[in-house]
C-alpha cells in the first residue's frame, strides 16, 4: 500500500507514505462523477537480514463492489486484511438490501476501531472511500486514525486528500480546482498535477499515477496509467500561500544522479541520498526535501534529488565538482551529460549533474537514450 508489510517487518521506524485524492465534478450544478487517484510508490523498511525495498508499481485500489472503491494508505497486510473483511461483509449485505456507500463506510470505521492501538496511532493509516448507490447518489469520504481515534469526513467543497503527500497535492487543488465548475477533463488533469506535485516534494510518493472514475449507474472505470513525467506542463508548489511555478523554475534546485546496476548491485534509497548530502553545506546542513528513482534506462538508474533552495543545491554541486573523480568507467551514451562522479558511503559510484530542461527531456524520453542524445548532438546542445 503506502508502505510496509507488518507481517515481515518491525513497526519500529517504518517508512510509510502515499498520496490519495478524490475530486467531485459536476455539470450544470448536478453531481456527475467522482475521480479518485493515487500514486503507486510502496516502501518497506529494512530489517537486519533484508534491505529496504521500494516499488513504484503498487496498486492501492480495492473494489468493495462494482460501484464502490477504496484507496488505501498504510501497511500492506493491514490494508489487505481490512479490505478482505469489509468486502466479505458488504457482499452479504448488498445481496440483501442493495449497495450502500454508507454501509461500507461504517464497516471500515468499525474495523479501524478494532485495530491495536499502535496501528490507530499510526498517522499513515487511512482510507479514501468513493462510490455511488441508488439511495444517496455519489459520495466521497476519507477515514483516518489520529491519536488513537477513528475519524470519518465527507468531502470539503468537492475534494478529499489523504497521505504523506496530501499537503502538496492540496496546494495544487486549492489553485486549480473549482467545486461545481471544474469539468471531467479538467479534474482528470488536476489530479495528475496534484499527484505530480506530491511526488516532487514528498519522498514517499512516486511511481506510476493511477486514476479511477465513479459515475452513476456504471461500474468503476479504470483510466490509463500515467508516468509522472508524461504529465503535460506540470506545475509545482511547496508554498503555503498556494503559489505555484512551472517545473522549469525549479530546475535550479535539482541534481540528477545515475548509477549502474551491473557494477553496484545494492539499491540506493531516498534516505541514503538525503542523509548523504546533508553534510555538504559546511557548518549548516543542506536541506534535501525529496529523492526519487525516476527512470531506468538499460542497466542504469536515474535519481532526482530536490533541495529546499537553489543555494543548497549549489553548495552540493560545488562540493561534488571539488571532490569528484574524473574518469568514467562506463560507456553508456547518456553519461556524457554527467561530468562528475561521487562515491557514496555505501560504496556506490554515482554520476552527478545539475538539472536542466534539456537533460530532463533526455532522461524522461521514452526513446532509446543513444538515439535521443545523438539528436541533441545535431542540435548543438552544449554538454554540461
Amino acid at each position: 500500500m503506502g508502505c510496509t508489510s507488518s507481517k515481515h517487518y518491525s513497526s519500529e521506524g517504518e517508512t510509510k507514505g502515499t498520496t490519495l485524492l478524490g475530486l467531485l465534478y459536476e455539470v450544470e450544478g448536478q453531481p456527475k462523477g467522482i475521480l479518485v487517484a493515487a500514486d503507486s510508490r510502496s516502501s518497506t523498511e529494512k530489517r537486519l537480514d533484508r534491505p529496504l525495498k521500494i516499488k513504484n508499481d503498487e496498486v492501492k485500489m480495492f473494489e468493495i463492489s462494482s460501484s464502490i472503491i477504496a484507496l488505501m494508505s498504510g501497511t500492506a497486510i493491514d490494508c489487505e486484511d481490512m479490505c478482505s473483511s469489509v468486502t466479505y461483509k458488504c457482499e452479504a449485505e448488498f445481496k440483501k438490501n442493495g449497495e450502500s456507500v454508507v454501509y461500507a463506510l461504517r464497516q471500515m470505521s468499525d474495523h479501524l476501531r478494532g485495530l491495536p492501538e499502535n496501528i490507530k496511532n499510526d498517522k499513515a493509516f487511512g482510507v479514501l472511500l468513493a462510490g455511488w448507490d441508488a439511495q444517496d447518489g455519489l459520495q466521497l469520504y476519507r477515514i483516518f486514525t489520529m491519536d488513537g481515534h477513528v475519524t470519518n469526513e465527507t468531502h470539503s467543497l468537492g475534494s478529499v486528500v489523504l497521505g504523506s503527500g496530501s499537503k502538496y497535492a492540496q496546494r495544487i487543488i486549492n489553485v486549480r480546482y473549482q467545486h461545481g465548475k471544474s469539468t471531467e477533463d479538467e479534474v482528470a488533469k488536476i489530479a495528475l498535477e496534484a499527484l505530480f506535485n506530491a511526488s516532487f516534494f514528498d519522498k514517499f510518493t512516486g511511481g506510476i499515477l493511477r486514476r479511477y472514475k465513479i459515475v452513476p449507474n456504471q461500474a468503476i472505470i479504470t483510466m490509463p496509467d500515467v508516468d509522472p513525467f508524461d504529465v503535460p506542463n506540470p506545475v509545482v508548489s511547496s508554498r503555503l500561500d498556494c503559489g505555484y511555478y512551472t517545473l522549469q523554475e525549479y530546475q535550479s534546485r535539482i541534481l540528477f544522479l545515475v548509477y549502474s546496476t551491473t557494477r553496484f548491485q545494492q539499491p540506493i534509497f531516498t534516505d541514503q541520498l538525503i542523509n548523504h548530502f546533508r553534510k555538504y553545506g559546511g557548518k549548516e546542513e543542506v536541506k534535501a526535501v525529496a529523492a526519487h528513482l525516476v527512470v531506468k534506462k538499460q542497466d542504469f538508474y536515474f535519481h532526482r534529488v530536490v533541495f529546499k533552495s537553489e543555494e543548497d543545491a549549489v553548495k552540493v554541486w560545488n562540493y561534488v565538482k571539488k571532490n569528484s573523480q574524473t574518469s568514467h568507467q562506463d560507456t553508456f551514451d547518456l553519461l556524457r551529460y554527467f561530468p562528475y562522479q561521487l562515491v557514496l558511503e555505501s560504496g556506490a559510484l554515482v554520476y552527478v549533474s545539475m538539472a536542466s530542461e534539456d537533460l530532463s527531456q533526455l532522461i524522461h524520453s521514452s526513446s532509446n537514450a543513444v538515439e535521443v542524445s545523438s539528436k541533441k548532438k545535431k542540435s548543438n546542445v552544449v554538454e554540461q
